[in-house]
């Protein structure tokens, strides 16, 4: 929190607005959320403390737009992701990465559980072809906000995206809430060659849609 300049965007999980596309597992108050606000804001410990004057961003964004408008984000990565010479860091396969972003150039594999205390193994590999990179994407949890900060650091003249957990429901992880109830719309961002279109995943696809419609007119 303590890089302030207009091309570093943070986001929040925070004080999501009732709207539209508001639903138990999409958005949802996390129960310690006024614990962290008045821990970051009031705490006499935290260096840097959360700026009342900065707008954070919403960090459900693509989640959300993959279930409600899978083609804005089909669209988004056909434009600014998928044609770029680009870095993938992650503990999902290489396979499964490039359903989703398209040929990754350089790829750094992580382990897909606390992979911050093995940083200095996958490090070096990062920092050995960042420059090169037009478009680098972490996929390591918080370990993600170490690396952004490390290559704004470096200097590194690219463009970084935390994506999310998007990638999950590619590799048919459910680490979340959404990929359980609606991961299948993934289908709709993913290059097509991938797609699964047998017509019993879409029959069953089709239930979990109108499920997921009902369900969210009560939550």
């Amino acid at each position: 929190f303590g890089v302030d300049d207009p091309l570093y965007i943070e986001a929040l999980p925070f004080n999501f607005p009732l709207e539209p596309y508001w639903g138990k597992g999409i958005y949802h108050f996390h129960k310690w959320e006024s614990q962290m606000k008045k821990f970051l804001t009031e705490d006499k410990h935290t260096k840097q403390a959360l700026s009342k004057n900065k707008a954070y961003k919403n960090p459900l964004f693509f989640q959300v737009l993959t279930i409600f408008k899978p083609r804005k984000v089909y669209n988004f990565l056909e434009k600014y992701v998928r044609p770029k010479k680009k870095m993938f860091i992650g503990g999902v396969s290489k396979e499964h990465a490039e359903k989703l972003y398209g040929k990754i150039d350089y790829y750094v594999p992580t382990p897909l559980k606390h992979a911050f205390e093995q940083i200095d193994e996958w490090w070096p590999k990062i920092e050995e072809n960042a420059h090169k990179a037009e478009v680098i994407i972490p996929s390591v949890g918080s370990s993600s906000n170490i690396i952004a900060k490390r290559l704004w650091d470096m200097n590194v003249e690219t463009h970084l995206l935390d994506i999310g957990s998007i990638i999950d429901a590619v590799e048919g992880r459910s680490s979340r809430i959404w990929i359980r109830l609606k991961g299948h719309a993934i289908q709709k961002v993913i290059l097509p060659e991938y797609r699964d279109k047998s017509p019993k995943k879409r029959f069953v696809y089709f239930l979990k849609d109108i499920k997921f419609f009902f369900r969210n007119q009560i939550v």
